[in-house]
């Protein structure tokens, strides 16, 4: 009978151990982030119901893909960002319409100058957003009449920090909260809840139904979409 706790002893030996340093989720590289959006200069409007109110963000093994959709579906917008390969994928679906482009890393300059250039301002302060310690800093944009953008930015998840694939390069840290400056709009976001666990791989595939287009292209969809919003 003695052979029964020694075996719950090795098998509780063996939990603890793949759960402690060293172990196999101890890098907590699995899981998604789940952010509210608002727009925090936006008026009241009839079409502000069908903004976005959340944005996921799903990770595994240097790979991302966020995801974010309008109310009821009608049109989204995700990103896939491969850290090994160096390369990012945008995907636009509006109704029946469902296309996406394919970058590298050295062509994600050219594509992110349609955002407004950032200067960051480091603050040396700190906070926590959904339970992560950040450092908090100013980002402030080429024009002065538009506000400057709070960051808020990570080094205790085991996720990218290079923030290549964002109008943000250069700052260290996975960002947990920030703005997005575009057409007029300015989107804030800010992580709710950070889940760690099994994400398929299937969610970093290319939907099938999806059409390859130039950046050029892409620009001027977006650009339709967000003018017939902004009317």
């Amino acid at each position: 009978m003695r052979f029964i706790p020694v075996f719950l002893f090795l098998l509780l030996t063996l939990i603890q151990s793949s759960c402690s340093e060293g172990g196999l989720f101890s890098k907590k590289h699995e899981g998604v982030i789940i952010y509210d959006v608002t727009f925090p200069y936006a008026e009241n409007s009839l079409m502000m119901e069908l903004y976005p109110h959340e944005l996921t963000l799903e990770f595994k093994d240097g790979l991302y893909h966020t995801t974010l959709k309008s109310a009821y579906g009608v049109i989204s917008t995700e990103f896939i960002i491969d850290e090994d390969k160096g390369e990012f994928i945008q995907l636009l679906k509006s109704f029946d319409d469902r296309t996406y482009i394919r970058l590298s890393r050295e062509q994600m300059p050219a594509w992110l100058a349609q955002y407004p250039s950032i200067r960051l301002e480091p603050t040396g302060k700190r906070d926590t957003i959904a339970g992560a310690l950040c450092d908090i800093t100013i980002g402030h944009l080429e024009n002065d009449s538009v506000p400057s953008i709070e960051l808020y930015s990570t080094s205790e998840m085991d996720l990218s920090p290079s923030n290549w694939w964002n109008q943000f390069s250069g700052l260290e840290g996975f960002l947990l909260g920030y703005d997005v400056e575009q057409y007029g709009k300015r989107m804030r976001l800010r992580a709710r809840e950070i889940r760690y666990g099994p994400v398929s791989a299937d969610r970093f595939l290319i939907p099938t139904d999806y059409i390859q287009i130039t950046p050029e292209a892409m620009h001027e969809k977006i650009e339709s979409i967000m003018a017939d919003m902004l009317e």
